[in-house]
């Protein structure tokens, strides 16, 4: 991709195929590996393969920075390499992100058609993503220090942290707002998540005339694992 590449995992299930297929990516600070256990206890079970990668500017994705607002060009990759393997159904291509990985999924929906369905779990959409420089000073030292890595930006410039936060909302890219695509979309996260609150998963679901909101009574940023696995499986399973 662009003169380079990246690694990203396939995983697929027990038979011949072709197979319907989930590609993920995590946020700031969530490796590709930590999505085996959706693979082994729910997608396998169901007969999906899934590709997981690293989000843009993280672990093996560092060298294309998420200091751009098409951080969902990772994923038209890897699609790009899924069309030319004839174990995967090329008509049932869907998508999951966590995090800053679930607006990047979330982008997918109204700019690669290939993608069938997304599901973007805890992804900010605009919210705090428009608060600009007193939302990135509050920031704990850690989820900073991992934005700041992830934009190849200096910690200390608060300013053109904030500066790319706001490019990435999907409102000022003029993407989320009214409905704009027929790809299903699920919305979902914790009833109080700070980063992506409610507003913006209604904000986001109401963008297509297949979007679904799933709010839980869990607590901060983004479900737990336990909580997050049956429900996005569940509704892949339904949509693809």
């Amino acid at each position: 991709m662009e003169g380079g590449t990246f690694e990203a995992f396939l995983h697929l299930p027990a038979g011949e195929g072709p197979f319907p297929v989930v590609v993920t990516a995590g946020g700031v600070d969530f490796s590709k590996t930590e999505n085996g256990m959706l693979f082994e206890e729910f997608l396998a079970p169901a007969g999906t393969a899934m590709v997981t990668f690293d989000n843009a500017g993280f672990g093996d994705s560092k060298d294309w920075p998420a200091d751009r607002p098409d951080t969902d060009r990772l994923y038209s990759a890897v699609v790009d390499v899924l069309l030319t393997d004839q174990r995967i159904d090329a008509e049932r291509i869907g998508a999951m992100g966590q995090s800053y990985g679930g607006n990047s999924a979330a982008r997918l929906a109204f700019t690669d058609e290939r993608v069938k369905a997304v599901a973007s779990v805890c992804g900010p959409v605009h919210e705090s993503m428009v608060i600009g420089i007193p939302f990135v000073e509050n920031l704990p030292p850690q989820p900073r220090a991992t934005l700041s890595a992830r934009y190849n930006v200096p910690v200390e410039d608060t300013e053109r942290i904030a500066q790319l936060l706001g490019e990435a909302s999907l409102v000022n890219q003029g993407l989320v707002g009214e409905v704009r695509t027929d790809t299903p979309i699920l919305a979902f996260s914790n009833a109080d998540d700070p980063f992506a609150p409610v507003e913006d998963l209604e904000r986001l679901a109401a963008s297509s005339t297949a979007g679904e909101v799933k709010v839980i009574e869990g607590h901060g940023h983004c479900p737990l694992i336990r909580d997050r696995n049956p429900v996005v499986a569940d509704w892949f399973e339904r949509v693809l």
